[in-house]
C-alpha cells in the first residue's frame, strides 16, 4: 500500500483560521480582489506618476487665450437642474429621463422629446384626471386617497393653481422655512412605544430562540385544542 501523507494534521488545525466574513457571506471573493490590486511582472517598479506645479507663479491662466480648442470643464448636478434650467442657465443635459422622452423607433432614428407632457407632468395634470376619474367612478374612494384636498378646498380644476402658486412662492423665498424641533421623549410599555405628545406606535421586542420556538408551540396546541372542540 502506497504511503500517503497526512496534510491536515494537528498542526494544520492549530493554525487554521475562519475566512472573513464577507468572504463567509459571499460578497467579497478576496483573492480575486489581491490579483486584480498586485502590478503585473512585466510593470515591476513602473510608478504612477501624478505630475502637478509645486508653487505658484501668479500667471493667470485663461482658456480662450489659448489656441487650441478646450472645452470648459462642467458639473452635472441633476438635483437641481429642471429648476437651473427654468431659471435660464444653460446646463448640458439629456431629456431622455424626462416624462415625453420617446426613444428612437429603430437603430439610427432620431429620438423625440414632447415638452408639453413634461409639462403636464410638473403641474400635476395626471393626478388631475385620477381624481376626475375617481369622482365619477368612485366617490367614497375619493374622498378617502383625496381627503387632505378635499379639507383644504382643493379639487382638480385648482391643482394646476395650487402649482403655480407653490412655484411663485418658491421664487420669493427660495430658502423656505426651518421647522420647529418637537422635544419628544419615548417610553417603552412592552411592545408598543409611547410619546409624550399622546401618541404611541408599536415596536417588537426582539426575542431569543427559545421564546420563538415557545410561540410556535403555543399557536399549534392552540390550533390542536380548536380542532378537537369541533
Amino acid at each position: 500500500m502506497a504511503f500517503v501523507k497526512v496534510l491536515k494534521n494537528a498542526a494544520y488545525f492549530k493554525r487554521f483560521q475562519v475566512a472573513r466574513r464577507r468572504r463567509r457571506e459571499g460578497k467579497t471573493d478576496y483573492h480575486a480582489r489581491r490579483r486584480m490590486v498586485r502590478q503585473d511582472k512585466n510593470k515591476l517598479n513602473n510608478h504612477k506618476y501624478r505630475l502637478g506645479k509645486e508653487g505658484l507663479d501668479g500667471e493667470d491662466y485663461h482658456i480662450e487665450d489659448e489656441e487650441s480648442d478646450q472645452r470648459p470643464s462642467c458639473a452635472f448636478w441633476t438635483l437641481a437642474l429642471k429648476g437651473a434650467v427654468d431659471g435660464g442657465l444653460h446646463i448640458p443635459h439629456s431629456t431622455k429621463n424626462f416624462p415625453g422622452f420617446k426613444a428612437a423607433d429603430e437603430k439610427g432614428g432620431e429620438s423625440e422629446y414632447d415638452a408639453e407632457a413634461h409639462k403636464e407632468k410638473i403641474f400635476g395634470n395626471h393626478v388631475k384626471e385620477y381624481m376626475e376619474m375617481l369622482q365619477e367612478e368612485d366617490p367614497t374612494k375619493y374622498e378617502a386617497h383625496f381627503s387632505k384636498y378635499i379639507e383644504n378646498g382643493i379639487d382638480a380644476e385648482k391643482m394646476e393653481d395650487m402649482y403655480t402658486e407653490a412655484h411663485e412662492k418658491i421664487r420669493e423665498d427660495p430658502e423656505g422655512e426651518k421647522a420647529e424641533k418637537k422635544d419628544i421623549t419615548y417610553e417603552k410599555d412592552g411592545d408598543t412605544m409611547k410619546a409624550s405628545d399622546g401618541t404611541e406606535h408599536a415596536r417588537s421586542r426582539k426575542i431569543t430562540l427559545e421564546q420563538r420556538r415557545e410561540k410556535v408551540a403555543a399557536k399549534i396546541a392552540a390550533a390542536q385544542a380548536k380542532m378537537m372542540e369541533e
